[in-house]
């Protein structure tokens, strides 16, 4: 009877401290650009503007069902060291150095991101194209599209808050990273190949066919045993997206490699099978 009440209160114990992500982030409306840094050049280039309440409404549901037992650390870190505050933007910018003038200045970003996290000014911007484009699902997982494009923006944000985690070897050795004297490759792996499929699916894609080129995306990462092509383009978006898959997508341990679960287990989330 003891044993079984000390069960139990551990069980309370644990559910009422355990993190969630609607507890860690603030929806802002504003951002603070200055001469210095940043500089008002950024927001300048990403043109910060309010939310709405039916966007912070979306957010929140998207939120809601980013919830894993595998998840505590994960959420814990990003509270005690991640960014925690959400902005609406119009675009992505990119900073270049004005060594005239000593500052790092900014400038608007051609890519067409849904979301991003700038580690260098400290935000998590949610673009236009997030809320204009179309809801997606996933071949493989539960979660829709956009759901999983939000934790992988946390997964990034918790890779920063961990000094990048994602360059730990034991984990570049599971997935298969090296450097191969020019580049970081996975060893074994065509890149070119693969980058030249992705860059036939982006067409397929701007073609009108986004959901089935989304579907190719990740069929042909899975025939890699990774969740999707994106992850060969480099260490931290592979990082970010073996990551989201493992936790959201029930057929990942289909193809993820046992170590690879085992290092995500036991170096990335600090994950005890047994708790």
């Amino acid at each position: 009877m003891r044993n079984l009440f000390l069960l139990l209160f551990a069980i309370c114990i644990k559910s009422t401290f355990a993190v969630s992500a609607l507890d860690l982030f603030t929806f802002e409306d504003s951002f603070d650009c200055n001469d210095k840094f940043p500089h008002h050049s950024y927001c300048t280039a990403v043109n910060v503007k309010p939310w709405k309440e039916e966007e912070k409404t979306l957010v929140r549901n998207y939120l809601s069902m980013l919830k894993s037992e595998k998840l505590d650390h994960f959420y814990n870190t990003i509270k005690e060291k991640g960014i925690h505050k959400f902005h609406r933007i119009e675009y992505g910018a990119r900073w270049y150095n004005d060594h005239a003038n000593r500052k790092v200045l900014f400038s608007r970003s051609s890519d067409n991101a849904l979301l991003w996290v700038n580690p260098v000014t400290k935000m998590i911007g949610f673009s236009d194209r997030f809320f204009d484009n179309e809801q997606r699902s996933d071949p493989y997982s539960p979660l829709p599209k956009k759901a999983l494009n939000v934790f992988h923006e946390l997964v990034h944000n918790f890779d920063i808050a961990q000094d990048h985690i994602s360059n730990n070897p034991q984990v570049q050795k599971a997935i298969g990273w090296i450097w191969n004297g020019k580049d970081f490759v996975i060893e074994g792996l065509d890149h070119a190949k693969a980058k030249n499929d992705f860059d036939e699916l982006i067409k397929l894609s701007k073609d009108g066919y986004r959901q089935l080129s989304y579907n190719l995306m990740r069929e042909k990462g899975i025939e890699l045993g990774l969740p999707s092509l994106y992850s060969t383009f480099n260490t931290h978006e592979c990082f970010a997206e073996i990551l989201t898959h493992y936790i959201f997508d029930p057929h990942a341990k289909n193809y993820l490699s046992e170590q690879v679960q085992s290092v995500l287990d036991d170096v990335v989330l600090n994950y005890s099978k047994g708790q």
